[in-house]
């Protein structure tokens, strides 16, 4: 698991009324702005982990981030297949580059 960094406040407009031409904003028309940090670190190391032990031939990574490319490399080079699998959505290229396979639901 990641860390939840606190990154301030946002408006929460879906809670302001659409057809007021004036409105009194209070500490209830905002909500805090999180983000999750260090996920995919954390996945990376695992993929890395798993390699170098050999516990896995076949990994299947669900994701359209390029940001695992490198543990990816990591762990082809140790022998291990990837199937990137993509749910359709848009999805970069090097990702697909570097998977044995790639499946879009």
């Amino acid at each position: 698991m990641g860390e939840i960094r606190f990154r301030g406040w946002e408006l929460d407009q879906k809670n302001l009324p659409v057809s007021v031409e004036e409105h009194q904003i209070t500490a209830d028309d905002f909500r805090p702005s999180l983000q999750q940090k260090g996920v995919d670190m954390r996945i990376g190391l695992d993929i890395a982990s798993l390699a170098l032990k050999k516990q896995v031939d076949l990994l299947v990574l669900v994701t359209g981030d390029s940001d695992f490319v490198p543990p990816m490399k990591f762990a082809r080079r140790e022998g291990v297949q990837f199937t990137v699998v993509t749910l359709g959505n848009q999805v970069h290229q090097d990702l697909l580059e570097h998977a044995d396979f790639s499946l879009r639901l």
